[in-house]
């Protein structure tokens, strides 16, 4: 088997790994605390891939660019802002006093959708590129990859209510192609590393904006809560891992 088979089979992978664990969190007990525990989990990836991991990804594709730093902020404000205004077109989420709204939870799972559609998108187009260079490398990607797939996976179906159709349907259809698709793309029109830096950087700040702006908010309410203590802790366990693999 070619490399090229090799990128195409991983990131397809990914997409069936990331459809296994959406439908098995609809046979999770007590979901109320493991919900809580899986938001403050999530809330520590999404930052610690932001930080610790996609930046450095756009440090690298840009670092033969002149102000570079100038246009990985601008993109990624671009993409905060573009979160901001997808936030506004979705109805108010905030109105609700109780501790985890449904309404609130199916907003997170909206945003963080389209998020992590882009995120995979870019991330199936990375692990084709770098398995076709080296099979050793892309699968340790992979594994990388589906390591920090299983909290949002997880988060999005909760949230969702276990409801598969309509909208729900569209979206479940497309966090499980996103990375796929990538790869096809990179395969048929290879992308540059400059575009490239910037999806990433959009990915970045769109990932930012849900991270303090919906997550926290979401831990803040849920603060006398311990699961969500030990979800935070589990997340910076996940993290650390992640790069020392």
């Amino acid at each position: 088997m070619t490399n090229s088979m090799y990128g195409l089979l991983f990131t397809f992978l990914v997409g069936i790994f990331f459809l296994f664990v959406l439908f098995l969190s609809k046979y999770l007990k007590n979901k109320k605390n493991f919900l809580v525990f899986l938001l403050g989990l999530t809330f520590s990836v999404m930052i610690g891939m932001g930080v610790f991991g996609l930046l450095d990804e756009i440090i690298e594709c840009f670092s033969n660019v002149k102000y570079s730093y100038l246009i990985i902020f601008v993109f990624t404000l671009i993409g905060f802002l573009l979160t901001l205004f997808i936030d506004k077109l979705v109805p108010d989420h905030h109105d609700s006093e109780s501790k985890i709204d449904k309404d609130n939870l199916m907003h997170i799972s909206i945003m963080t959708s389209l998020a992590i559609v882009i995120h995979n998108f870019v991330e199936g187009a990375s692990l084709y590129t770098v398995t076709l260079n080296s099979v050793k490398t892309g699968f340790l990607m992979f594994l990388a990859i589906i390591l920090h797939n299983i909290p949002f996976a997880l988060t999005i179906m909760l949230s969702l209510k276990g409801k598969i159709k309509g909208r729900n349907l569209f979206l479940l259809t497309a966090l499980v192609l996103s990375t796929f698709v990538g790869a096809i793309f990179v395969r048929l029109f290879a992308l540059t590393d400059f575009v490239l830096g910037i999806l990433i950087s959009v990915t970045l700040g769109m990932i930012l904006y849900i991270s303090l702006f919906e997550i926290l908010d979401e831990i803040v309410h849920e603060k006398n809560n311990k699961y969500n203590y030990l979800g935070i802790i589990a997340g910076l366990i996940v993290v650390i891992l992640m790069f020392l693999v």
